[in-house]
């Protein structure tokens, strides 16, 4: 009886992990047309985004930024905060020193107010969720 739990156990985290590689994998391959489609999705008014790499992240973070309790309009918030950390590492990835040439600073910046945007909204939709 052991031995089929430790089984399935393996098995469960040898599906897990396979799952979360093939996720990278995708994630590492996509493009920034369509990073900007999926940012673009998440906005309210559906309004037109920079073009520029070095545009786009710092905008949608102020986007993000927004105070709300609505629990639509915080899971909104918490997937907008994801696209923006996906663009962010596309950014560092394919940034190459030129006219395209992204500051590292500006990187680190944007990462840390997209987390910052996705624990407040985890806290807003806690607050949501449990009765008061």
């Amino acid at each position: 009886m052991a031995v089929l739990v430790q089984v399935a156990v393996c098995g469960a985290l040898l599906a897990y992990l396979w799952q979360c590689r093939a996720y990278m994998h995708r994630r590492n391959r996509t493009i920034w047309e369509s990073l900007a489609s999926k940012l673009r999705s998440f906005s309210a008014a559906g309004g037109h985004l920079p073009s520029t790499k070095a545009e786009t992240l710092p905008e949608s973070v102020k986007e993000s930024r927004q105070t709300s309790r609505d629990y639509r309009s915080l899971w909104m918030h918490f997937n907008r905060a994801r696209v923006v950390l996906e663009m962010a590492d596309f950014a560092e990835r394919n940034s190459a020193p030129g006219p395209d040439f992204i500051d590292p600073v500006l990187l680190a910046s944007v990462r840390s107010d997209a987390m910052q945007i996705r624990i407040s909204t985890l806290a807003g939709l806690a607050k949501c969720a449990l009765p008061k």
